[in-house]
C-alpha cells in the first residue's frame, strides 16, 4: 500500500494567512502535513489573533489534526541555512518521505516603506534573504529528498503580483518576487527531468492577517488604528477590482491544491496570478 503523502508548508502560522489555509487545504486533500513558521515577535501578532488566543503553529497542528492527518509543527527562520535544513529533515525523518513543498513566508520592506535611494543593505537583504535566498535552500532540499527518493515531487512557490507589477517604495518586495518567478522557472527546467513539477502563483491584494510592519506605520502616521487603516485598503483594492471583490487566502490555496494535484500533471514553470482579473 502506497505511504500517505507528506507537503511542507512555509509561513503557516498565521490565523487568516496563505500558508494556513494551504496547509489546511492539503491535510483535508488527505496530505500529511508538516508546518512552518519564524516565531514572531508580540509586535508582529494581529489584534484579531490576540483576541482568539490564537497559538500560531500550534493552533494550525491542532485543526489539521481535527481533520485526521497527521501534522508535525516545526520553527523555521527561513533567513537561517540551518533552520532550512532542520525543517526539510524533520519532515524526512518524521514522515519517511517528501512529496510536496509549498513556500508562502513572505517579507516585505523592513523596517518601512521606502523609496531605493533611502534604502538600507539591511532591509534589501533581509526582504531578499526570506523571498529569495530562503525558497532556494527550501527548493534544494525538498528536490534532493525527492530524487533521492525517485519521487515525483511538486512544488509550487507562492510569489506575487509585485513579481510584474511595481509599485514605488517596494524595491526589496518587488525585485525579490520577479526573482522568485525566475527561480520557478529555472527550476522547473532542471527538475523536469526527475519528474519533478515547479509552479508558482502570484496573488494580489489577500486579505489575510500578517502584520506589517510599513502598515504599521502608515496607520500610526495617519493617526488611526490598524485594523481600521486595513479596512480601508481593502475597501479600496475591492472597489477597483474586476470582480468587486478582495482576494482570500482559500482562493490561492485551491490553486496550489490544483497545482500540486494530478489534474496538473502537464503544468510547470508556471507563474499564475491570482487577481480577480487584469491588473
Amino acid at each position: 500500500m502506497q505511504s500517505t503523502e507528506v507537503a511542507v508548508v512555509t509561513g503557516a502560522g498565521g490565523m487568516r494567512s496563505i500558508g494556513r489555509a494551504v496547509a489546511v487545504r492539503l491535510a483535508q486533500d488527505g496530505y500529511d502535513v508538516v508546518i512552518s513558521d519564524f516565531q514572531r515577535p508580540d509586535d508582529r501578532v494581529a489584534d484579531d489573533e490576540r483576541a482568539a488566543n490564537w497559538a500560531g503553529l500550534a493552533s494550525v497542528a491542532q485543526e489539521i489534526a481535527q481533520l485526521g492527518p497527521r501534522t508535525l509543527p516545526v520553527v523555521c527562520d527561513l533567513t537561517n541555512a540551518s533552520d532550512i535544513e532542520h525543517l526539510i529533515g524533520q519532515a524526512i525523518g518524521e514522515f519517511g518521505r517528501l512529496d510536496v513543498l509549498v513556500n508562502t513566508a513572505r517579507a516585505f520592506t523592513y523596517p518601512e516603506q521606502v523609496e531605493a535611494i533611502e534604502l538600507t543593505v539591511e532591509a534589501w537583504d533581509h526582504v531578499n534573504a526570506v523571498n529569495v535566498r530562503g525558497p532556494m535552500l527550501t527548493c534544494r532540499g525538498a528536490a534532493r529528498a525527492m530524487i533521492d527518493a525517485n519521487i515525483s515531487g511538486r512544488i509550487v512557490n507562492v510569489s506575487s503580483l509585485a513579481s510584474h507589477k511595481p509599485t514605488a517604495g517596494s524595491a526589496p518586495y518587488c525585485c525579490s518576487k520577479a526573482a522568485l518567478d525566475m527561480l520557478t522557472q529555472v527550476l522547473a527546467l532542471e527538475l523536469g527531468p526527475h519528474g519533478i513539477r515547479v509552479n508558482a502563483v502570484n496573488p494580489g491584494t489577500i486579505a489575510s492577517n500578517r502584520v506589517s510592519l510599513m502598515e504599521r506605520d502608515r496607520a500610526e502616521r495617519e493617526g488611526i488604528a490598524l485594523a481600521d487603516f486595513r479596512r480601508q485598503q481593502l475597501a479600496i483594492a475591492a472597489a477597483t477590482n474586476p470582480l468587486r471583490r478582495v482576494g482570500q487566502p482559500d482562493d490561492v490555496a485551491d490553486v496550489v491544491a490544483f497545482l500540486v494535484a494530478d489534474g496538473s500533471r502537464h503544468i510547470s514553470g508556471q507563474c499564475i496570478d491570482i487577481t480577480g482579473g487584469p491588473a
